[in-house]
């Protein structure tokens, strides 16, 4: 045996036959570990990277520190291959261990990292190895095999030399036991610290990290201990230390397991005094003056005034948060690092910068949720300090997520001249390039959006197009119940224009009288669409409803006939080539049901006034925090689209 450490003696006591075969005969067993382990590896890892920092991650500032953590602790993870890792039920994948390493890097950082700011670090993971001579109860002592451990770190606070221990876990550890390992750990550090420094260490402090999330918030619970007020400590190890010893050399010795009985003053009182054994019992009986074992063990408890502070935990302390420093970071790495701090891990691919915003594209971890994404959007606004951030998840025909951000400066397109074609513009994509949509496949379009967010223009621009197709093949049906909106086309060539709510309600019904026409002529043709009847040699031109402020005259008697109108021509109008534009300033249920919904696929998104008003038009959130002037979300059948509508 060429040293003891802290785990070789819990395993001496827990596995004995692992313990001879690794210390013993020194031979290698390769086995899987357990996922909580490889976590705990993780963040000490990135706790050393934090702190220290390496060659690759030197550190500057708190953000380099706070990249060199994260990004050390998750290539740890990345480098593990899945067959060495033994999976439990909580912790199940690879990408589930990376989002609670995540979350506890960032539960560490929150709730402790700003208290540890004053301390002066004296050293991160070392290796301590020697041998040990120390003095107890007046006598010098030099322990026959030398010790070996990992201090995760070692600090001076106020002149005074502590060693902290971190300890990820799923629950916190129960305060009222005495933990034997930690027993065990603590003084073993103690010695081979005092041994190294050359200078006496004042305090151990375990510092306990939950994966998972507390419903009071709580993630760091620490445990402090001074040394020089539990010599019970010692006395544990020195009876432990000299025990290991002889069953090691092969004597016939009684080794408890303290992970499992320690949880008691009577056991570790009972162990240090030897009670256990027949000659010590009966010395000590006649010493004590007592004739029964409970006798002798009350004495040893009265004794053991110190025993309280072994338990003693720190008291209740108030959360001092530790303010991350985004604006030293890359957007792309503000968004990861945020939702990092929610467990959330997504892997930068690329970004692609339009007029109007920025899309940054990620790829989500295994088991990511999109609808965990998109709530964060707030957040990711307040960590970019920009409004008008839209999270789409997934990106269309992607399996990336993408975060759309504005840009400093917008470009706003034109339209220029209108096409003599079917395909009509409806706005610029991020990638600059046009979208366009054919309306009579649509074939009906609900639009809607506050005022000044681009609606107006929006439907000037589809109107003009419209206009350019020949007039052999269009009709025009313009409803402008505000007189001013649309009143420029009343008079182009081929526009049926109305503006009053009785001739609206009129020339509604009057569009009833041409569908039902219409089907008829089909089935005198034998054709079963418009398209097919103009390849038989008809001529039906194709008819363009636009109708604006539909809220408005869907009000009183008159209004309840305009919906019912409008509701029969868009059940049925698509085969006999009449499509409907619809155009409301708010979305609300009344004004836009179900029915209408379900038989106006294309829906266009304006900037709105509350994320309610979004859900109605679009079922999703997101148009509430659009930029205004022409800046849009369209939705058809295909997906939904952030759009930069154009100028005329």
């Amino acid at each position: 045996m060429q040293h003891f450490s802290y785990s070789s003696l819990s395993l001496l006591v827990e596995n004995p036959v692992l313990f001879k075969i690794k210390y013993i005969n020194r031979d290698v067993i390769d086995t899987t570990q357990g996922a909580s382990g490889i976590l705990g590896t993780a963040f000490h890892k990135s706790m050393d990277a934090y702190y220290g920092g390496n060659d690759e991650y030197p550190i500057i500032n708190d953000a380099d520190a706070l990249r060199a953590g994260l990004e050390v602790g998750l290539r740890y993870l990345d480098d593990i291959p899945d067959g060495f890792i033994n999976y439990s039920t909580t912790l199940h994948s690879k990408e589930i261990l990376k989002e609670k390493f995540a979350f506890l890097f960032n539960s560490y950082l929150t709730e402790q990292a700003k208290k540890n700011e004053k301390e002066e670090i004296v050293d991160l993971e070392g290796e301590y190895n020697t041998s040990v001579t120390v003095t107890w109860e007046g006598k010098e002592i030099t322990l026959p095999v030398p010790m070996k451990g990992y201090l995760d770190k070692i600090v001076r606070r106020n002149g005074k030399l502590w060693i902290v221990d971190y300890k990820t876990a799923y629950s916190f550890s129960n305060e009222d036991k005495i933990d034997g390992k930690k027993i065990l750990q603590m003084a073993i550090y103690y010695f081979l610290a005092t041994a190294i420094l050359g200078e006496e260490i004042y305090g151990f402090e375990f510092q306990e990290v939950k994966y998972s999330k507390s419903k009071d918030g709580k993630q760091v619970q620490v445990y402090p201990f001074i040394y020089k007020d539990n010599n019970l400590m010692f006395d544990f190890f020195f009876r432990y230390y000299e025990d290991a010893t002889k069953a090691i050399m092969g004597e016939q010795v009684f080794l408890p397991n303290f992970s499992a009985m320690f949880d008691s003053e009577v056991a570790l009182i009972s162990y240090i005094h030897r009670l256990d054994v027949s000659e010590e019992v009966a010395k000590q009986m006649k010493e004590e003056q007592v004739s029964t074992i409970t006798g002798l063990l009350n004495k040893k408890i009265e004794s053991s005034k110190n025993l309280a502070l072994l338990q003693k935990t720190m008291e209740r302390v108030t959360k001092d948060y530790k303010t991350m420093n985004y604006e030293a970071m890359t957007i792309e790495d503000r968004v990861r690092y945020k939702l990092m701090e929610y467990g959330i891990i997504l892997n930068y691919v690329d970004k692609v910068v339009g007029g109007n915003v920025t899309q940054y594209r990620f790829n989500p971890g295994t088991g990511t949720k999109m609808k965990s994404i998109l709530s964060a959007q707030k957040d990711i606004e307040q960590v970019l300090g920009k409004s008008g951030v839209y999270i789409e998840a997934p990106i269309q025909n992607s399996s990336m997520v993408g975060f759309n951000v504005p840009n400093e400066t917008r470009t706003y397109y034109e339209l220029g001249n209108a096409k003599n074609g079917y395909e009509f513009k409806i706005g610029v994509q991020i990638d600059g390039t046009t979208f366009t949509r054919d309306l009579r496949e649509l074939p009906h379009m609900l639009i809607s959006g506050a005022t000044g967010a681009g609606k107006s223009v929006f439907i000037d621009t589809l109107i003009k197009q419209t206009l350019a197709l020949p007039v052999s093949k269009r009709l025009l049906y313009i409803m402008d119940p505000k007189h001013v909106e649309l009143f420029h086309f009343a008079h182009e060539q081929g526009v049926s224009y109305h503006s009053e709510k009785g001739d609206i309600a009129n020339k509604l019904l009057e569009l009833t009288k041409i569908m039902d026409s219409r089907y008829k002529e089909l089935r005198a043709k034998k054709t079963r669409n418009i398209q097919s009847y103009n390849e038989a040699g008809g001529n039906m031109k194709t008819i363009y409803v636009y109708v604006d402020e539909f809220a408005d005259l869907t009000s009183g008697e008159t209004g309840s006939y305009i919906k019912q109108c409008i509701q029969m021509l868009a059940q049925k109008s698509r085969a006999v080539g009449i499509h409907l534009i619809l155009a409301t300033q708010r979305p609300s249920v009344k004004v836009i049901d179900g029915d209408i919904k379900a038989n106006f696929p294309a829906k266009v998104g304006f900037r709105m006034a509350k994320e309610v008003d979004s859900q109605v038009l679009l079922d999703q959130g997101g148009a509430e925090q659009l930029l205004g002037k022409g800046d849009m979300l369209f939705s058809d059948e295909t997906g939904i689209y952030r759009l930069q509508g154009f100028n005329i």
